[in-house]
């Protein structure tokens, strides 16, 4: 994928996804890192808030779902997950299909829509990160 093609907020948004696996440990780049930063940026919480996706329930999904990957060793080199170049190259379709030549924190919005998935807001219990988030 080339990096190139996204926009300065969207690459900003996977430097924090790789620097937050990091401070985890976590040997491998996944989508639910993404949605982890996207959950700490401004205007994809915006478009949570206009959603009316429960945040507060979603960040402690989003945490358990992170502390429950695997961890390395001190100095480990992070690797991307085959699931989140998927989803990187479904941003990329995304933009395309709708005349972007560039890779924008809308298109992670609409990626993070189809992988999150929930009945209603009152039904909590049922707002679960599809594939646990790991893909």
């Amino acid at each position: 994928m080339n990096y190139e093609h996204f926009t300065n907020a969207s690459q900003d948004l996977i430097n924090k996804s790789a620097t937050l696996a990091n401070q985890l440990r976590n040997p491998v780049l996944l989508t639910i890192h993404t949605l982890a930063a996207g959950l700490e940026n401004e205007f994809c919480l915006s478009f949570f808030n206009v959603l009316e996706i429960p945040l507060i329930e979603l960040k402690k999904i989003v945490e358990n779902d992170l502390r429950s990957l695997i961890t390395a060793s001190p100095g480990h080199q992070l690797a991307v997950d085959q699931s989140l170049q998927g989803f990187l190259k479904n941003c990329q379709k995304e933009a395309t299909d709708m005349g972007d030549h560039f890779i924008s924190l809308e298109h992670f919005l609409i990626g993070w829509a189809s992988t999150l998935h929930y009945k209603k807001k009152e039904d909590l219990p049922d707002l679960v990160l599809i594939d646990g988030g790991k893909g």
